[in-house]
């Protein structure tokens, strides 16, 4: 199904990157610990959030980032536009690996 320019940029935009669910859960386990933190500081490779000085805190999801890839390789494969969401997740899963380690 081909849709137009417009629903498809609508549709983009109500996908988020920050303040996600995953991001609030983690926000109000940190408030809860009483741990200090800074959210979405602007360090290499873009921590989620800075816990005390020397701790970046990543809040992946496990789609974005290649769960379980040989299998979900082979549903995105047979899949629409699988091209483009294989070498789309593949370049996560190698910026991940040069961010985290």
């Amino acid at each position: 199904m081909h849709r137009s320019g417009s629903e498809h940029g609508m549709r983009m935009s109500r996908v988020k990157s920050i303040n996600t669910t995953l991001d609030r859960t983690m926000l109000s386990l940190l408030l809860m610990a009483k741990l200090p933190f800074v959210p979405y500081h602007k360090l290499y490779g873009r921590p989620d959030f800075l816990v005390g000085e020397r701790i970046a805190l990543f809040c992946d999801s496990s789609f974005w980032h290649g769960r379980n890839w040989p299998k979900l390789k082979k549903q995105l494969e047979t899949g629409n536009n699988s091209i483009y969401w294989v070498n789309h997740i593949a370049k996560n899963r190698v910026y991940e690996f040069v961010v985290d380690y």
